[in-house]
């Protein structure tokens, strides 16, 4: 996964840091879904 460069008004970095922050946060809900309604009664028998 990488991160691209971004311009923005406040500078190349702001744009980057607002964007793996969106990343991380996107990627965390994802996880913490898929944990918690993901894997109910999964009988793999």
């Amino acid at each position: 996964m990488a991160l691209p460069l971004m311009t923005s008004g406040s500078g190349i970095y702001a744009g980057m840091a607002v964007y793996a922050g969106g990343l991380a946060v996107s990627y965390l809900c994802g996880f913490v879904l898929t944990w918690l309604f993901g894997s109910k009664n999964v009988d793999l028998s």
